[in-house]
């Protein structure tokens, strides 16, 4: 059995409280070496390995994210509808489960800017023009990158220029994207 075996709607949950035991079993299958749920029965003893508040912290930033009112798509229901495992030939495993989960948090021309919560993790990544809104690569990406690799890691998946000071960022051409896996990477990095 997948580790998306575990994302059913359980009768007396909140939505914040699924989110949690969901994010929480895929990392914890990931940590016990398992990609496919093939360690099951060692992730919950690693569980305890990432303590529960930031398992918490993450879904909430998920949640508050794909709550916001503005969104029509790229919310909740959508992140179930990608991740129940009524609408897959396969259980979906560890690795695509967090991929889904973090992969629509930032919406920034929909959500009318960024959160609180993503500003901080996106400190150091970006930098808005005050003019216009517009975001663009911090020049302090470069000169973290030795400090923090990570986000140099993403800029180079996405193709931009860690070294340019004119990195301009495009909601046509995957900046939401980009940002949303900045986040995902800024919050899992000291685990996985």
């Amino acid at each position: 059995v997948g580790a998306g075996a575990d994302i059913i709607k359980r009768p007396s949950e909140t939505t914040l409280q699924r989110l949690s035991l969901n994010l929480q079993s895929a990392v914890s299958t990931l940590l016990a070496g398992g990609i496919n749920g093939d360690a099951s029965a060692e992730a919950t003893t690693v569980a305890t390995a990432v303590p529960f508040h930031l398992i918490e912290a993450w879904s909430v930033l998920i949640y508050d994210s794909m709550s916001n009112p503005s969104r029509s798509f790229h919310s909740l229901d959508h992140l179930w509808d990608i991740t129940s495992e009524s609408s897959k030939a396969e259980p979906i495993d560890a690795i695509q489960t967090i991929a889904a989960y973090f992969h629509d948090v930032v919406y920034y021309q929909i959500d009318g800017g960024l959160s609180p919560a993503q500003s901080a993790k996106l400190n150091g990544i970006i930098a808005i023009d005050p003019n216009d809104a517009t975001l663009s690569l911090s020049p302090e990406i470069a000169y973290n990158a030795v400090m923090d690799p990570y986000p140099a890691m993403v800029c180079d998946v996405f193709g931009f220029d860690t070294l340019s000071t004119e990195t301009k960022l495009d909601p046509f051409k995957g900046m939401n994207e980009f940002l949303s896996a900045i986040i995902a990477v800024r919050c899992l990095q000291s685990t996985l």
